[in-house]
């Protein structure tokens, strides 16, 4: 009988009938938990002080997703990506790295079990608000990508304050003020005669909301107005814009002309009695590309090449009394700038996407040489009043 079984089982290793044990599919972590990768996890990052030129071009992080960034600190910004795992096209996850923006190396990466991203207006330095694209929650990481917060909310289009106590929304053209900590929400007192629309920013050290509002209840007109949450007061701020930003005093609104084909930029200090104009500095062209640098005095505009892959020319503007103006023409041809960041030292962060991946650009504005720009002779340096 033994001679039997050894005879089965050698014929079975010549015709390769072995079957090889298969391994069971590893899958995401429900919960922020670092989860090596090809590339290596840093557990322990020091801050080394780093030579600076005037652009620093960072290696490529491997990804078919574009990223979405926030920045947690001078030398942690956090990027997004939605992907899928282990060949299981059956569900997202989101991948996030913590990148240190002087060198380009990943101090630390996460995956989320779930579509996250970023929170519209998040203004929360030293930590990263999430939205979960497939439920309710809200999500706040530390700066080591570890949980600090997890609460429902009704909407994903608000703000929620730098305590993390409170958060801001907008339902049924009213404000409603949600207490984070035991998940109720009530209806604010400030701009209760309003019909408001969206928020667009929130400036914690004026604790000021950026909200458009609907000029009356039979119009589709927008006004931006900035709402003082401490007293109720109301300062409007212009009539028939489609966009803004407001940071730390400044505010920038967006007004799309009626053919559609440019808008004006206005900007200046929201207690201005007139803002500046930069008139058609917006294209709405698929070959150029323009937006102000969030929490800077700089504006970026692109120009691609007809199919509107490769950058033919990348101009840095800086706002001041006057409008000035680099080209790094030279530096980013070829290139695909995704999004740009500016850091709390001054320098600003810009993200290039291509097929091989993303990659960072940290560019250092106080190693550039300005000159005086001119977008139309007509009007000098482009600025005019509002």
């Amino acid at each position: 009988m033994k001679k039997i079984i050894a005879l089965l089982m050698f014929v079975c290793l010549l015709c390769g009938c072995t079957q090889a044990v298969k391994p069971e599919p590893t899958t995401a972590p429900t919960v922020p938990t670092t989860v090596p990768q090809t590339e290596p996890v840093i557990s322990e990052y020091i801050e080394e002080p780093v030579a600076l030129e005037a652009v620093n071009k960072h290696p490529f992080y491997k990804t078919s997703e574009s990223p979405t960034g926030a920045v947690l600190d001078q030398r942690a910004v956090a990027f997004l990506t939605n992907e899928y795992l282990n060949k299981d096209f059956s569900k997202k996850y989101t991948h996030i790295r913590l990148v240190d923006p002087y060198t380009g190396e990943m101090r630390t990466e996460v995956y989320l079990d779930g579509t996250y991203s970023l929170l519209p207006h998040s203004v929360q330095r030293g930590a990263l608000a999430l939205v979960n694209g497939d439920s309710d929650e809200i999500l706040v990481l530390d700066k080591n990508l570890q949980t600090l917060i997890s609460f429902d909310a009704r909407s994903h289009e608000g703000v929620l304050t730098p305590a993390l106590d409170s958060y801001y929304y907008v339902w049924g053209s009213k404000l409603y003020r949600q207490d984070v900590a035991t998940g109720e929400s009530s209806l604010c007192q400030a701009g209760q005669e309003l019909l408001m629309d969206e928020i667009w920013g929130y400036d914690p050290e004026e604790n000021l909301l950026l909200v458009s509002m609907f000029a009356d209840t039979y119009t589709t007109d927008l006004c931006m107005v900035a709402l003082n949450l401490e007293n109720g007061s109301m300062e409007l701020l212009y009539r028939d814009v489609s966009a803004g930003r407001l940071a730390a005093g400044g505010v920038f609104l967006e007004k799309k002309h009626e053919d559609l084909l440019s808008s004006d930029l206005y900007f200046g200090h929201w207690q201005d009695a007139e803002l500046r104009i930069l008139p058609d500095f917006l294209p709405n062209n698929k070959d150029f590309a323009s937006w102000h640098i969030a929490g800077s005095d700089y504006l970026c505009k692109f120009s691609y090449d007809p199919g509107g892959v490769d950058i033919l020319d990348f101009q840095l503007f800086r706002l001041g009394e006057s409008l000035e103006v680099c080209s790094l023409q030279s530096i980013f041809k070829g290139a695909k700038i995704n999004s740009t960041y500016a850091l709390p030292d001054g320098s600003i962060l810009a993200v290039a996407v291509s097929s091989r991946g993303y990659q960072t650009w940290l560019i250092c504005p106080d190693q550039l040489e300005f000159v005086p720009a001119e977008l139309n002779p007509d009007q000098g340096n482009g600025l005019v009043d509002a």
